[in-house]
């Protein structure tokens, strides 16, 4: 019988310090903060600034790792995904899954429903169109940290969950609304329309 894999995190998300290196070495515009001191600045200036942004970044970091080691010893997380959509749709919670390609439902969610609003989400060409939030989970081998590290590292206030790609997310409400039994969604590769519901419950 194959071992089964052991789940785990990244190597650098041991601790916020090692997060901040990756950060340093892996996200684009990080430091830009920084970069755009002035060059004249008096290097013991420079260096509280310096010292500063690591602070604060580490304090932002600890809610991360947090989420992390939670997701991890839970094997899951809860997450979130505010879309927009016709306000045709809005109505039954059926109705509104119609305008929900749940076969392409989007890899940028948060662990944090406050969070949830769709910063690119959606498409913005829609007359009349309405925020919604998607609210499911996806187990933890679903999680791309990379990724989702990498944009909440310049982007805290998203407190973005990257899914990977083609991962299956249980989808259990949008908005108010309790979806019951719970269907399978797949995070695709960025959610669209459709007027179909190809949809599947989970037994």
């Amino acid at each position: 019988m194959p071992r089964q894999k052991q789940r785990k995190l990244p190597a650098w998300m041991k601790s916020v310090d090692s997060m901040y290196r990756w950060a340093k070495k892996n996200s684009d515009g990080f430091l830009d903060s920084l970069d755009d001191l002035p060059d004249d600045l008096p290097r013991e200036t420079r260096a509280d600034f310096v010292q500063s942004h690591k602070m604060q970044k580490e304090d932002e970091f600890f809610e991360y790792l947090e989420v992390a080691e939670k997701a991890l010893a839970e094997g899951s997380i809860r997450i979130y995904r505010g879309i927009r959509i016709p306000k045709s749709c809005l109505g039954s919670i059926g109705e509104i899954l119609t305008c929900v390609d749940v076969g392409d439902a989007g890899f940028f969610w948060s662990y944090d429903i406050r969070s949830a609003y769709p910063y690119g989400g959606g498409s913005r060409s829609i007359n009349d169109a309405v925020n919604v939030i998607l609210h499911g989970s996806i187990d933890f081998e679903g999680i791309d940290w990379d990724g989702g590290f990498g944009s909440y590292s310049i982007f805290p206030e998203e407190r973005e969950i990257r899914v990977k790609e083609n991962t299956e997310i249980l989808l259990d409400g949008i908005n108010e609304y309790t979806i019951d039994p719970p269907v399978i969604v797949s995070s695709g590769s960025g959610e669209q329309f459709s007027k179909k519901r190809p949809w599947e419950s989970r037994e």
